[in-house]
């Protein structure tokens, strides 16, 4: 069984450099967010080829009930960490959707891709969560997987994408979340340059990172239709054996059923 580490230090220990990054951006110029162009998913694919992120062995460890699921749709899966977890380590029919053609083509590389797809547990498509339906009718899903996904995207766009996946669920399903919280060290190390508010910033490649507080993921997934079984801020400290330094991550980790 895969090792899932989630405490490894104490959240209110980041308060002190959130109460600074906020003095900063106060000093800073207001942009809008309405300028950002969200448009850069493609480039960033095409960019990494997939070799950025490594399968999330543990992902069945921090949300066990996916284990007995029968259909699982993953919203905006990147390069398939998350895919090639689910397929390996539970019995789901799984559905993947992008807002990328990259991506498409990032996931094509997984193993025993075309041997999932024919068998008919795995199917792959473009959607884009926050501005349409699902472009076809998609059989009723037992779990919809978030992660990383509402962050990418403009925070006027973030219910609209809950609705849209929770609209996929059966009653009694669930939405597995994660994403960025506030005090993670992207965003407290985000140069000046970079920050769009307190809670978002541009990245070097042109994509859109956003950091959530606890009552932020609750009501979103509240006014979406679930009701919140779980919402807590998750930390993880990744040190740098040669350099000695430390990283302090942070992410919010929810799960909520549809009513």
């Amino acid at each position: 069984m895969p090792k899932f580490f989630f405490d490894d230090f104490s959240y209110s220990d980041l308060k002190p450099a959130i109460e600074s990054h906020n003095e900063r951006c106060s000093l800073l110029p207001t942009i809008s967010l309405e300028c950002v162009d969200l448009g850069h998913w493609d480039q960033f694919y095409n960019l990494h080829e997939g070799k950025f992120f490594f399968p999330r062995a543990f992902l069945l460890c921090e949300f066990p009930e996916l284990s007995s699921c029968e259909r699982v749709l993953e919203c905006g899966f990147g390069n398939g960490s998350n895919l090639s977890a689910l397929l390996k380590d539970s019995k789901a029919d799984v559905f993947g959707c992008e807002v990328s053609l990259s991506a498409l083509n990032c996931v094509g590389r997984l193993p025993n891709f075309v041997d999932f797809v024919k068998s008919g547990r795995l199917k792959t498509f473009l959607w884009n969560l926050a501005l349409h339906q699902p472009p076809f009718e998609l059989p009723v899903m037992d779990a919809v997987i978030l992660f990383f996904v509402c962050s990418a995207n403009l925070p006027q766009n973030q219910l609209q994408m809950i609705k849209h996946a929770v609209s996929t669920l059966r009653v009694g399903g669930c939405v597995c979340f994660r994403d960025y919280a506030i005090g993670d060290v992207a965003q407290l190390r985000a140069p000046d340059a970079a920050i769009l508010t307190p809670s978002s910033h541009v990245r070097p490649d042109g994509t859109l990172s956003y950091f959530f507080s606890v009552e932020e993921v609750t009501s979103l997934l509240e006014a979406g239709g679930l009701e919140v079984e779980e919402c807590t801020v998750h930390t993880v400290e990744n040190k740098n054996r040669r350099s000695g330094i430390s990283l302090k991550r942070a992410f919010i980790h929810a799960k909520g059923v549809r009513k």
